[in-house]
């Protein structure tokens, strides 16, 4: 009956990231990975995650990025689709 399939157990999530190449001219105007946080008033390790990838954007983060760079949420952000090892199921509950 049961299954150890993992496709069974594998949700599809969309999430918000900076857009790659965006944050890489953005971050060399700024000087660097120190420039570009205390430009956006977060931490060089938040920064830092922000810039590889490793962080997904929520809204004090976008808010921030829209406030202080003369962009457009298009231009600075991709949503980005990504697998979950929650069930579908638990994710509709969640949210």
């Amino acid at each position: 009956m049961g299954t150890n399939n993992r496709e069974a157990l594998v949700a599809e999530i969309a999430t918000i990231r900076l857009n790659p190449e965006w944050a890489e001219r953005t971050k060399a105007g700024c000087g660097g990975v120190a420039g570009f946080g205390a430009a956006l008033g977060v931490d060089k390790g938040t920064a830092s995650r922000h810039l590889r990838g490793k962080s997904e954007a929520g809204p004090r983060f976008i808010g921030a990025v829209l406030t202080k760079f003369a962009v457009t949420f298009d231009e600075a952000f991709d949503v980005v689709h990504e697998e979950t090892d929650a069930p579908a199921q638990a994710l509709r509950r969640a949210s």
